[in-house]
């Protein structure tokens, strides 16, 4: 290897497919390694993560959830949403659902 050959590095990323803040996370690991381009080669491997096993099946509204989970008020709940809209913005990935389907009832 030379000494403007990229050093290989590998990242192992453990997250939950429903976790905001691991999104949040992959968004600026993006930019960080973007802004490496060719300083590093990176492998990214995503492991499996489940942050809340004891979630019931048939899930729990987003916003009860976080206001449960952190023991904020509706109010706080709400700025709480808001703040990981604006950080996701920020990371350059979005929290809103893409998919083909009718989105799934979160608020």
């Amino acid at each position: 290897m030379s000494k403007f050959d990229p050093v290989p590095i590998t990242i192992d990323v453990f997250s939950d497919v429903m976790c905001p803040w691991c999104l949040i996370g992959f968004g600026q690991l993006s930019k960080a390694l973007a802004s490496l381009e060719g300083e590093i080669d990176a492998e990214v491997i995503w492991r499996p993560y489940e942050l809340n096993p004891d979630m019931p099946q048939e899930g729990e509204k987003q916003a009860k959830y976080l206001q449960r989970k952190y023991g904020r008020s509706e109010r706080q709940g709400a700025e709480l949403h808001e703040q990981m809209k604006y950080l996701a913005n920020e990371a350059g990935v979005s929290l809103s659902y893409a998919g083909e389907d009718d989105p799934p009832s979160a608020m």
